[in-house]
């Protein structure tokens, strides 16, 4: 029929098919030529992802799944056609505990105990078929601290000239 097909999965490159050209009634009246394809890789959209208010003194698992707005082809990227890195961790903030990517999975999580302020994640994911064909984005995290409450206490008819141990524990009544 004469037509060329690519098919699906093929890798980027150039690729090169000859063939010659004869006349039916003269055999030997032949030409011959080269198709060259080159073939180009999908376009890879990783999209910067942010979570905010996340509670750093009990943390959260699966805050965000930095996977979800990032395109393969201009379909959603899946892990089954990527590979997905992270290129620059977050950064603690007074030694403490920082938000997480897991590359098998896309998820960030917030571990308890997470110093509150701004944390960002830099991550990659790459063309399985191509992979030099990548593209970077950041996850931004916000972590609030915990919110506190002190409530006012009230000790009433403590002898004042005998004095007294242990009248109120001050926590009881706080948050």
């Amino acid at each position: 029929t004469g037509a060329v097909n690519v098919p699906a999965n093929t890798p980027v490159g150039s690729y090169s098919i000859q063939y010659r050209v004869c006349e039916k009634q003269n055999p030997t009246n032949c030409d011959d030529a080269t198709i060259t394809i080159n073939v180009v890789a999908a376009k890879i959209i990783a999209n910067d992802d942010s979570a905010t208010n996340v509670d750093g003194f009990v943390g959260a698992t699966n805050v965000l799944n930095a996977l979800t707005n990032d395109t393969l082809n201009g379909n959603p990227a899946q892990l089954s056609e990527v590979t997905m890195t992270v290129v620059d961790p977050a950064l603690p903030i007074a030694g403490g505990q920082v938000p997480i990517l897991d590359p098998t999975t896309g998820q960030v999580s917030v571990p308890a105990g997470t110093t509150a302020g701004g944390y960002t994640i830099v991550y990659q994911i790459c063309e399985k078929l191509n992979p030099s064909n990548c593209d970077d984005a950041n996850i931004l995290i916000a972590v609030k601290a915990a919110t506190i409450v002190a409530n006012n206490d009230l000790v009433s008819n403590v002898n004042g000239y005998t004095g007294a141990n242990n009248v109120i524990n001050a926590l009881t009544n706080d948050l």
